[in-house]
């Protein structure tokens, strides 16, 4: 009796672990493999919400529309502006449209294109809240279809290489490569000019007596060694506090630890550096006299300038011991 009742409940437990296993794989199935679900992840065309005054907007003009959506006070966006006039080069090239959407009105929208040497006809500019489109920051990149479907989205500050893999998806990559070098070098002297400040000029800037150099590399580089009484704001830090701790009417000094080597190749290619980026980042600011310091930190210790070593950090407190060396 003993074995039959323990046979009985050896069947019962196989079946419910049968059962189990059973609804367990249904429960995944219906999670992977449903044809809901998979719509709802697959990189496939979403439609494009028509809000903000984009109803008006003839998306059948083009085979496809590249829909920048940038705002004004974005250091991003600001960041990113050689490679949007390399898009908006090539892609006025090809079949492809351009639309700027802005949550600002579009004065302000045009006025900022215009600085920026971005041209987008009065068409082409549009106030849209975008939040209502799904756009969470700037800038973003949408590639929409003749029919106003959003095809593909990239966001934020890209890599060279997403640079380049949206080049590739817009259909205007080999066009951009096939350009001739100095068209590029053109391409981003027309957007920037830099002025340079040698190292004469740099140790007459080092004396003044007011802030007139900004070291703009990391906290720790910094805390390694720099300019003796240089004011350390990282680039990420730029656009926010340099308005406040230098002066926009006063020559000002930009020290990036500058490398020939490094800034020449990015120039070629109409790409920014961080030396570059940050001058460019001051004269949006309202910096009227700046100018990018042409040297490194070896080379101005060589010279007899002033440099500190040394800095410990304990959470936001800075304790340092400074050595200056002079020649």
């Amino acid at each position: 009796m003993g074995a039959s009742l323990r046979k009985r409940m050896e069947q019962i437990l196989n079946i419910a672990s049968l059962i189990f296993l059973v609804v367990i794989g249904a429960m995944i199935t219906k999670k992977f493999l449903s044809p809901g679900m998979n719509q709802q992840h697959a990189p496939s065309a979403v439609a494009l919400p028509q809000m903000g005054g984009l109803g008006n907007f003839n998306w059948s003009a083009h085979h496809q529309t590249l829909v920048f959506a940038l705002q004004t006070g974005c250091h991003f966006c600001a960041e990113s502006v050689p490679f949007h006039q390399i898009l908006v080069k090539y892609s006025r090239a090809t079949d492809t449209g351009v639309l700027a959407l802005f949550p600002n009105s579009q004065s302000q929208a045009k006025a900022v294109l215009e600085a920026e040497h971005l041209p987008f006809s009065d068409g082409e500019i549009k106030e849209a809240n975008l939040g209502s489109l799904s756009i969470s920051g700037t800038p973003t990149l949408l590639l929409v279809d003749n029919r106003g479907r959003t095809i593909r989205r990239w966001s934020g500050r890209l890599s060279p290489q997403q640079e380049h893999a949206v080049m590739e998806e817009v259909g205007i990559a080999k066009l951009a490569d096939n350009d001739n070098e100095k068209s590029r070098i053109d391409l981003a002297s027309d957007f920037f000019h830099v002025d340079y400040a040698s190292l004469d000029e740099f140790k007459r800037l080092a004396s003044a007596n007011y802030p007139s150099i900004v070291d703009v590399r990391s906290r720790d580089l910094y805390a390694k060694s720099h300019i003796e009484g240089a004011l350390n704001i990282p680039l990420d830090e730029l656009s926010i506090r340099a308005v406040h701790e230098l002066p926009t009417s006063k020559e000002v000094g930009i020290f990036c630890q500058y490398h020939s080597d490094c800034e020449v190749p990015y120039q070629k290619k109409g790409l920014l550096t961080n030396c570059t980026q940050s001058y460019f980042l001051l004269r949006k600011a309202g910096f009227s006299n700046i100018k990018l310091v042409d040297t490194d930190i070896n080379s101005a210790k060589s010279s007899g300038m002033a440099i500190s070593y040394g800095a410990k950090f304990f959470g936001e407190r800075e304790i340092s011991q400074r050595i200056t060396e002079t020649k």
